[in-house]
């Protein structure tokens, strides 16, 4: 089998097997949602065994709930926001509804946005997932970039703080937000909300479990993001790697070229895929390489 060159500039890889895979899983109606769907069964069922043993003392669960956790919204949300599970507006109401399901509420409707935004600009300047403030942290304090990283939420409220306030600019955004979108994602907020409070006040869970499960989640996915998006090759915009309960993420030069990709072809192409970074070797040249870099578009 031939395998695209990692520096190649064709816009996909020149063994489109995902491409080919996908279109035979979609011809078989509900095959992914339905797939998908049990697999998040599992998962949950994993969180649950998780809770339980928590109960019983055994903590040092936390990173391994916040891996479940970490996989369970790759799998519902991240796939929701590219409509990867039904192909409608269903997956809208399902990341909102699997946001809400493990007490992050406010979590769904904002990834959608900008993560979508973080496709159509990957790397560059207005990338919501690289803004300048955390480019320069990166590049002059790389100890402290890792920290405010790891920290949850740490980063959005930093990026809010910190952003330079331009107010031509500000008003430019403003009038291109079309007010039924805003309604809209208000809407899917209190949704999301309602479920989140309604589930607390029946089952009445830890919060030590859950605020620790969100933690280590928080943990995998900025590990995760270090694996996509940062090497030591000039010629990349992005890895593939192979990385834990990653439902295919780690197909990540594939997925960016084409995000309607399910992750079942993800997952299953990843084992056919050249990997360009390891898990090991991220770390290691995140905390210690100064030569170590973000990839640039």
């Amino acid at each position: 089998m031939k395998y695209l060159k990692p520096n190649s500039s064709l816009p996909f890889p020149e063994d489109d097997w995902e491409r080919k895979f996908e279109k035979k899983l979609r011809k078989h109606t509900g095959l992914v949602l339905g797939f998908s769907l049990l697999t998040a069964c599992g998962l949950l069922a994993g969180i649950l065994c998780f809770y339980l043993m928590f109960q019983n003392g055994l903590y040092f669960v936390l990173p391994f709930s916040g891996l479940f956790l970490h996989a369970w919204m790759i799998l519902l949300v991240h796939e929701g926001a590219h409509r990867n599970l039904t192909r409608s507006c269903l997956d809208r109401w399902i990341l909102n509804l699997a946001s809400a399901f493990v007490f992050l509420p406010f979590y769904g409707e904002p990834f959608r946005k900008i993560h979508l935004y973080h496709h159509a600009h990957t790397n560059a300047a207005d990338d919501p997932l690289w803004p300048e403030w955390k480019k320069n942290l990166f590049q002059s304090r790389r100890k402290l970039y890792v920290f405010v990283e790891l920290v949850p939420l740490f980063s959005n409220v930093a990026a809010i703080l910190f952003k330079k306030r331009d107010s031509a600019n500000l008003k430019k955004r403003l009038s291109s937000i079309r007010l039924h979108s805003a309604v809209r994602s208000i809407l899917f907020l209190c949704f999301s909300f309602s479920v989140s409070i309604l589930l607390y006040i029946e089952l009445k869970p830890n919060l030590w479990f859950v605020f620790g499960s969100f933690l280590f989640a928080n943990v995998w996915g900025s590990l995760r993001h270090w694996c996509e998006h940062t090497g030591l090759r000039t010629d990349l915009e992005s890895n593939t790697f192979s990385f834990p309960l990653g439902m295919g993420i780690g197909n990540h030069e594939t997925h960016h070229a084409d995000p309607s990709l399910s992750w079942i072809s993800l997952s299953a192409g990843l084992r056919r895929r050249i990997k360009t970074m390891n898990i090991r070797d991220c770390v290691r040249g995140i905390w210690s390489n100064p030569k170590y870099f973000h990839y640039e578009p």
